[in-house]
């Protein structure tokens, strides 16, 4: 009696083989097994942010050999989810309190990122943004609330994930000229410099 090819495949390891008359075993062909950590998340931010609660968003990791089974989300150097999604809404935060959350990457392996500074970030829950929009105006004009900083860096972009810098003012206030005269959607924050 002949088998066909068989392939079997389990925490990253995979064998083909023919089985030939009556022997009970498969000759590997190749095998595969991943040794490497997937690379790290990148650009953490934080919207939708109140005094208890705020959406963390992040690019995703590029992993080559196996997927990324999924995210580990760390506040303040404790693990408070694991999801398969780039984004997570933390509830249940003080007001008035900065936190700091780091995100690390777990492929098919059970391999983790490591070392990763630019998966990491503060926010401080105090801080809430307000977007004014003045339809005669082009300009945005963004206020904010907040207590014991004096000086803001002001985020703009197309998505949560990837903002750009776009003012530093010592003021709770800062106009974007001229960007209501298109029909894009813009997602605004403000972080403290010194974090």
């Amino acid at each position: 009696m002949r088998f066909p090819d068989a392939a079997f495949a389990k925490y990253g390891y995979l064998a083909t083989g023919t089985i030939n008359g009556y022997a009970n075993y498969v000759s590997a062909l190749g095998c595969n097994y991943d040794y490497s950590p997937p690379s790290c998340p990148e650009s953490p931010m934080a919207y939708s942010i109140t005094g208890t609660s705020a959406t963390i968003s992040w690019l995703p990791s590029v992993e080559d050999a196996t997927d990324i089974a999924y995210y580990i989300l760390y506040r303040n150097n404790s693990e408070i989810a694991k999801t398969s999604e780039t984004f997570y809404n933390d509830s249940g935060l003080a007001t008035n309190t900065t936190y700091k959350y780091d995100i690390r990457a777990v492929n098919a392996a059970q391999l983790t990122t490591t070392g990763c500074s630019n998966a990491s970030m503060y926010l401080k829950t105090n801080a809430t943004l307000t977007l004014m929009v003045n339809k005669n105006d082009p300009n945005a004009k963004l206020t904010w609330n907040d207590e014991g900083l004096n000086n803001y860096n002001v985020f703009m972009g197309t998505s949560p994930q990837v903002m750009t810098l776009i003012g530093n003012t010592s003021e709770q206030v800062l106009e974007d000229p001229n960007v209501l005269l298109d029909n894009v959607n813009y997602f605004y924050t403000v972080d403290d410099p010194g974090q």
